[in-house]
């Protein structure tokens, strides 16, 4: 019966650590900005056993882990396995958060990519028709010169008439 009662302490205090290590891991990421608060639910608490948990099932996603979490600690035969196990929950957790980040980040730098490569065309038509347009005043500039040019020598050949 002790040791049934110690056996249980022990494990409420697995879970309370496993627990507290899952919440330093979450609050890390979301400084880290990879988890928005829509996924990890810190507003409400519930009770287990002994314990009180912050993490709140708003997603499949954060369901999905808390069930593997819980699975992993119930089949641990000890401290250390329970510990070494929820470790790798964390750090699973941890890579597949990152890279759906990264993921989301690629998506954003394509975009914005996309749209860099669509301003700079833009700007080259511009200029390329500022060119023409340049072009196209120089010569009309250049054929007034030539007929004005003519027009001046016509003149100083003209006799001048006395006055």
């Amino acid at each position: 019966m002790m040791q049934q009662q110690q056996q249980q302490h022990d494990d409420d205090q697995l879970v309370d650590s496993a627990l507290k290590d899952i919440e330093l891991a979450i609050k890390g990421l979301q400084q880290l900005s990879l988890v928005d608060s829509r996924a990890t639910g810190s507003s409400s608490s519930k009770q287990n056993s002994s314990c009180t948990c912050s993490i709140e099932k708003k997603d499949a996603f954060t369901e999905i882990w808390a069930d593997l979490l819980v699975k992993e600690l119930m089949n641990a035969q000890s401290m250390e396995s329970a510990k070494a196990r929820a470790m790798e929950v964390v750090q699973g957790f941890y890579n597949e958060i990152t890279a759906k980040e990264k993921a989301k980040a690629e998506e954003r730098l394509m975009q914005e990519n996309w749209i860099l490569k669509r301003a700079v065309v833009i700007q080259h038509q511009l200029r390329q028709k500022e060119k023409q347009d340049s072009k196209e005043l120089l010569k009309a500039l250049q054929l007034k010169n030539y007929a004005l040019t003519l027009h001046f020598k016509q003149i100083q050949t003209l006799p001048l008439l006395p006055g």
